[in-house]
């Protein structure tokens, strides 16, 4: 079963005709009827009484619409889900701060950065030393580090695209 299938099948039956959801879906009505036996076949069951004058479902055919509308509808609902959630601004951004300094110096930055972002949690851990903020970066626990004392001897190891990103986030911090 494809979701091909599946589409022509639900289109058969709206229209309530193989030549109406041919036309409608710009495909020959041999192409609809073949995959149309093929689910039939898949499945073990008559789906559209062929015998009737005019457009007929057999039960196992309405039970199928059912269910093939359930399906083309969760796969077209998850679809857009996944694709809002691949181009969303989301996630955690997880943030260490200086001791006392930090959240004194960075609180406006911080609601103006969680007024833009919404979607965007922010993990703070304060009252970090500057050289334990390194160690947390370079371990992968932090994303970001404030470090408000002098740290180019932190930093020796980092290589030169770190500074570019460094100033772009700074840069950015003014968030308009």
């Amino acid at each position: 079963m494809t979701l091909v299938q599946l589409t022509y099948y639900v289109e058969v039956v709206q229209q309530g005709s193989f030549t109406k959801a041919a036309e409608k879906l710009f495909v020959s009505q041999s192409a609809i009827s073949k995959s149309i036996h093929t689910l039939e076949q898949e499945f073990k069951a008559e789906l559209v009484d062929r015998t009737a004058k005019n457009f007929q479902l057999t039960s196992e055919g309405r039970l199928f619409y059912e269910y093939a509308q359930n399906i083309l509808k969760y796969y077209h609902t998850q679809t857009q889900e996944l694709y809002q959630r691949l181009h969303s601004d989301q996630g955690t951004l997880r943030l260490g701060l200086p001791p006392t300094a930090g959240t004194m110096y960075f609180y406006t930055m911080l609601n103006r950065f969680r007024q833009r972002y919404p979607d965007i949690q922010l993990q703070i851990t304060e009252n970090l030393a500057s050289k334990r903020i390194k160690e947390q970066m370079d371990d992968d626990n932090l994303d970001l580090g404030v470090m408000i004392e002098p740290f180019h001897a932190l930093l020796n190891d980092r290589p030169k695209e770190f500074y570019g990103v460094l100033r772009t986030v700074l840069s950015a911090a003014s968030f308009g």
